[in-house]
Formats: structure tokens, sequence, C-alpha cells
């Protein structure tokens, strides 16, 4: 099957506020609703397209966030400090494990839908366009990021990073070496739109074959 991919850059929360959202109210960290749960509704592109494949990174510069809001929360005196300083604990705990690595793979159930809802005013995400994400696979060898930095580079200005054409069969194939891929993504290609080959004949069929609508230039 032919498909389009992305690597899912999951971020920290930023703010005091956004972190006592995630530790009193949620109860874990939104990385942590990909290792709990089979199907979730996700930050996606608006183009995605129902069986996309997902790559699930946790980012590398969390741990970063984390000693600054460890700093910042040292500095002032409140009740909460404990529960928060331990929450952190455990944000530390997950990124000794997962930062900086892809540890999970899933893919979309169905079309992308706009969610407006107040409670986006309280996460560390600006994304409010989600899909609906199924069959999670967590990696039981995440893969750091030096395993596939040198023909994908991570988005820093979005936590989306389009993986097409061979960049996709190699991720495949770097994640396979330490892992058992599930057959979704085994059988899944992200070929570009093989424009030579088109002509009045056939266009209709290559089109629908090599999905509906194209956002990359490569594609």
């Amino acid at each position: 099957m032919n498909v389009q991919s992305v690597i899912n850059n999951i971020s920290f929360p930023k703010t005091v506020e956004s972190l006592e959202y995630f530790i009193n109210e949620v109860g874990h960290f939104n990385v942590e609703d990909i290792l709990l749960f089979s199907t979730v509704e996700w930050t996606m592109p608006k183009w995605a397209l129902k069986n996309d494949i997902v790559f699930f990174f946790h980012a590398k510069t969390t741990i970063q966030t984390i000693r600054r809001l460890e700093s910042e929360i040292r500095k002032n005196s409140g009740e909460n400090n404990n529960t928060l300083l331990q929450g952190l604990q455990h944000a530390r705990s997950l990124y000794d494990k997962y930062g900086g690595k892809i540890f999970a793979i899933g893919r979309v159930l169905g079309r992308p839908f706009y969610d407006s809802g107040e409670w986006q005013e309280r996460v560390h995400w600006g994304r409010k366009i989600y899909a609906e994400i199924g069959d999670i696979h967590i990696l039981q060898t995440p893969v750091k990021i030096d395993e596939f930095s040198q023909f994908i580079t991570i988005s820093r200005q979005s936590a989306i990073t389009s993986v097409v054409g061979a960049d996709f069969e190699k991720l495949k194939e770097v994640i396979g070496k330490s892992n058992k891929i599930p057959s979704y993504l085994a059988e899944s290609h992200a070929s570009p739109l093989p424009l030579t080959r088109i002509n009045r004949y056939n266009f209709l069929e290559l089109n629908h074959r090599y999905r509906c609508s194209f956002f990359l230039e490569i594609q």
C-alpha cells in the first residue's frame, strides 16, 4: 500500500501551569498516552489520510525543559512543589528510556478533524488538527536519532516531519534491524507519484494508487 508518513515529535510542558495540568488533572504526560493506549487522538497534518504511518519520537530537547522547570519550581515556595518535582522526576525516567528516540509506530484510522476545545489553552502544543491513530506498536528497542539523522532531519519549526520516498524505506530498515515491525508498516511504501509514467489514459488510476492528495513537491 502506498502511504504518506510522518515523524511526530512529542514535546514537553513549557510552563509550570501546563505541568500542573498534566500532573494534577490528566494524571500522566502526553507521551505516556502512546505507551498506555492502543488508540489515541493525536495532532496530525490536515492532509493526512487513512492508513498513513506515524512514527512517535520523544523530543530530544525535553531534558532541557525538565531542568529549567525544576530550577524554577525550587526557587519558588508552594504547597504543590513536592508533587511537581516528583512529576518531573518521573518525566526524567521517561526521557532516559525514550528521549531522542522513535519509540512507537501507529497508523491513521480516519480523516483529520479540527478541535477548538478550551482545554487546548492549557497544553504545550499549538496544533488543533487531530486524527485518530490506532494499532499503536511500542518498539522493544527504541531507535536513537543518531541512527537516522544522516538521511532525515527532525523539523525544529514543527512537531511534524514528513518522511517520503527512499527515506521511508531506509527508516523502516533501521527500525526493523532491532525490532519486529507491525505488518501494516512492512506492507506500506511512501513512493513519489511517478510523473514520467502519467498519461491521459492512466492518470486517474495512478493518482488513486499513489494517494488522493499531495503535500510535498517530492510526492
